[in-house]
């Protein structure tokens, strides 16, 4: 990629996007991850990251947000950072991994439920018609369809 191209990089603070997003809060990415509803990767944070800081210049040219990700991950990123990023991303992941999880089992065992059936009227509901189908039962429940109020 030509560096003279990528206005980008001149502008951003690389300092602030070669860090851990979230301070390194696992539970933090996993959250934002999922609200996207996406799997991230270490590159993926550090787009992240290029993100808020062009957010910040109100720089909203997405081609330039991803090569300038790509960009700083090949050349500032050093191999220990890498590691770090791929670390905290896998660590989000599996943490949104084990929830889609309970959530499966949980709807597996919502839908196994069966109805209960009982003789119980509080449980099975209020009859609101009377029988006889007098004026009274429009609006006054099942048994209380006396003449006076």
């Amino acid at each position: 990629m030509n560096v003279n191209n990528n206005y980008l990089v001149d502008l951003i603070d690389l300092e602030l996007v070669c860090k851990l997003p979230y301070d390194n809060n696992a539970l933090s990415v996993a959250d934002w991850a999922r609200s996207r509803n996406i799997d991230i990767n270490g590159l993926g944070l550090v787009k992240f990251n290029v993100e808020i800081e062009a957010q910040r210049l109100r720089i909203k040219d997405q081609q330039m947000i991803n090569l300038t990700s790509k960009y700083i991950w090949t050349y500032y990123i050093t191999p220990s950072q890498k590691e770090k990023f791929k670390a905290l991303a896998k660590k989000a992941n599996d943490i949104n991994n084990n929830i889609r999880q309970i959530n499966a089992e949980n709807l597996n065992r919502i839908s196994r439920l069966t109805t209960q059936d009982t003789d119980i009227p509080f449980i099975n509901g209020i009859n609101f018609y009377d029988d006889n189908g007098g004026f009274e039962s429009l609006f006054m429940p099942a048994g209380n369809g006396s003449s006076s109020f």
